[in-house]
């Protein structure tokens, strides 16, 4: 037997091996009436042919490896968003520290509000806090991520500092 049972097992003509590619082509919905008429061959054949050859566990078993390898490449994607993710999110919180830092200087931080600066820091870790956990224990949020920066220069009041919308 082939390592794979999808592949050409030994003693199986070109032919057989063919016309059970042709099936495995068909998708998960596929059926041996319909490869018949597909490649003009006799339904009978086409049912002695997936008999000997075993064409419905071997189709299974490719289909099984196909959603497999699929699950697969959706796993690496999200840890690839994941890393990229966290990159983004250590920038925020950069950008939040460079705007602490700010606070040694008057003028520049006359520009930026403290509510501004907090926020950057806040979302940055946040979204570092979300990434760095395993991936079957995020959590997934219904809600949309909502950064506010203030657009005018009335004092801050406690309410700039709660994590509540």
């Amino acid at each position: 037997m082939s390592q794979n049972e999808w592949e050409r097992y030994p003693n199986e003509t070109t032919k057989s091996y063919d016309l059970f590619t042709q099936f495995l082509d068909m998708g998960p919905r596929r059926n041996l009436r319909e490869l018949a008429e597909l490649t003009k061959e006799k339904h009978h054949k086409i049912q002695a042919l997936s008999s000997r050859w075993n064409w419905k566990i071997r189709a299974t078993a490719w289909d099984d490896e196909q959603h497999k390898r699929k699950q697969d490449a959706e796993l690496a994607e999200c840890e690839e968003m994941a890393k990229r993710h966290i990159r983004i999110a250590m920038g925020l919180q950069m950008k939040g520290l460079e705007g602490l830092n700010m606070f040694d200087d008057e003028e520049k931080l006359r520009k930026m509000r403290t509510s501004d600066i907090v926020n950057l820091f806040k979302l940055g870790v946040e979204i570092e806090r979300m990434y760095r956990v395993a991936p079957n224990e995020r959590v997934q949020e219904d809600k949309p991520v909502v950064i506010k920066f203030a657009v005018d220069d009335d004092e801050i009041s406690d309410e700039d500092f709660s994590s509540e919308e």
